[in-house]
């Protein structure tokens, strides 16, 4: 018996002070015909690693096969039997999404973290998911069947109370969320929290007001009682991806898809605009900066590569949480807590994965309309390497850091959210993941909104909405638009 198998990446970051994710020797193993499951083992590794008292990075690592038709079809993994290899000591954890087939649940992906307090290089060997191939439909396993396995960086978001908004009492950025009564921010806890209105909402949140309990989920009438108990209020535990979706990540996406797919979702932008390098030849997708982050990400793209990955999107509430953490707010802060900014001018070396900011000292780049096209590498207006300002010795203004790690929440791309303005899919958003499967004709399958009468309906498409501060509403065009994404953390480790 003989089996091929390839292995694509999903590079959050390539350069010499990026964190370099790697997975490699990829093999199945441990074949049992009975049950059905294989062993998928592969090697795993990424650089600048860390866990502390606060929180630790992570990775998200799933799996699909080829059978020779396309789309390639995601692996249903066992909830037990993986093993987590050797090297660096980790856990392995396989969330239970509660999905099931036939009465057996499954999950669809992995999280993979150090255990002890310490940064550095991550290495593991040998890591190995349970495949339940019975559950995609084989009656034994295909002799001739390409295994892809992808994984991402995620940023632990640990549970716990944090500000929305970022007002002081006298004032506060444009269209920050703020308490009914006074231009300050909402203390999001274990409580249900004041009302809270923003100006750019309807009636209810413009007028009225809406509430938050950080554990119970969202009062979008103001009433006290709470209407959406799934809505992703930010205070519980979750990850986040450390990056923006990258150009190599979304390139590898395209080549997992039919041709219908894509056409008919128009899941390819199709332009080389703007620094967009994806382009499409002999049938294959292929990127020349594949650790630049993705742009033109509008409208239902987002949705559709979130369900793939088996991830959903963020809300509003969780991106403050990730870039302010616990602290006060500031008005008009960008991620790492302040308003010092120092501007992107340049790129320094060519465009490989090694190029560096110009000045050294930069923190944020503004890829819009409004700021001048770059200066060397190669030029143009649009977004940069992921990671481009994390470098050695760096604090968190100088890497454009979150509290918690997370790179580039202020600049480079917009990030794509569900706010809080309207009643329909903001307010009704639900917690779900991705199942890692999406539609026949490319469309998302996995995310849904609860409407006032308590019906789910199908959740089409989201825009980017904050970009350079954390609390100001910020749009943008689509040539600037990009995506990340969260997943509920299964537990605290």
């Amino acid at each position: 018996m003989k089996k091929f198998f390839t292995l694509l990446l999903l590079f959050a970051g390539l350069g010499l002070w990026a964190n370099n994710l790697q997975i490699n020797n990829v093999a199945l193993t441990d074949n049992d015909p009975v049950a059905k499951t294989v062993m998928i083992r592969f090697d795993i590794s990424w650089d600048n690693s860390w866990r502390d008292d606060i929180n630790w990075d992570a990775a998200w690592v799933f799996a699909k096969y080829f059978d020779g038709e396309k789309p390639y079809k995601h692996c249903k993994l066992s909830l037990e039997g993986a093993l987590a290899g050797t090297g660096t000591t980790h856990s392995l954890v396989i969330p239970n999404d509660s999905l099931q087939l036939e009465g057996t649940y499954y999950g669809v992906g992995a999280y993979i973290y150090g255990d002890a307090l310490g940064d550095g290089t991550f290495a593991a060997g040998s890591v190995m998911l349970k495949w339940n191939y019975g559950l995609n439909g084989f009656e034994s396993l295909p002799e001739d069947i390409e295994m892809h396995v992808y994984g991402t960086e995620m940023v632990y978001i640990p549970e716990g109370p944090f500000a929305f908004g970022d007002g002081d009492g006298t004032s506060m950025s444009d269209n920050s969320w703020h308490l009914k009564d006074t231009p300050d921010y909402v203390y999001i806890g274990d409580y249900l929290a004041p009302l809270m209105i923003n100006v750019n909402g309807d009636d209810q949140a413009r007028i009225t007001g809406i509430r938050v309990h950080g554990q119970e989920g969202l009062d979008w009438d103001g009433d006290g009682d709470i209407d959406n108990p799934r809505f992703p209020t930010g205070y519980k535990a979750f990850y986040m991806m450390k990056y923006e979706t990258t150009q190599g990540q979304y390139a590898d996406f395209l080549n997992s898809l039919s041709e219908s797919q894509i056409i008919i979702s128009s899941l390819f932008p199709n332009t080389i605009q703007n620094r967009f390098t994806i382009t499409l030849q002999d049938s294959k997708y292929v990127c020349s900066r594949p650790d630049r982050a993705c742009n033109f990400l509008i409208n239902s793209r987002p949705l559709i590569l979130a369900d793939w990955m088996g991830l959903r999107p963020m809300s509003a509430l969780e991106f403050e949480k990730s870039a302010r953490g616990p602290l006060n707010p500031v008005t008009n802060e960008s991620a790492w807590g302040n308003t010092n900014t120092e501007d992107l001018k340049g790129i320094g070396g060519e465009e490989n994965g090694e190029e560096q900011p110009v000045p050294l000292t930069a923190n944020i780049h503004y890829s819009d309309y409004y700021h001048p096209a770059l200066i060397g590498g190669d030029g143009g207006q649009g977004p940069v390497r992921s990671g481009i300002f994390a470098k050695e010795n760096t604090d968190r203004k100088g890497s454009g850091a979150s509290y918690y790690g997370v790179m580039e929440l202020s600049g480079n791309l917009a990030e794509c959210m569900t706010e809080l303005f309207d009643g329909g899919s903001d307010r009704g958003i639900l917690d779900f993941h991705g199942d890692g499967e999406i539609e026949y004709y490319g469309n998302q399958n996995s995310f849904f909104y609860l409407d006032q009468y308590g019906n789910l309906n199908v959740f089409y498409s989201i825009f980017a909405k904050r970009y350079t501060t954390i609390s100001k509403l910020e749009g943008s065009w689509e040539p600037f638009l990009g995506a990340r994404f969260v997943r509920n953390s299964p537990e605290l480790p």
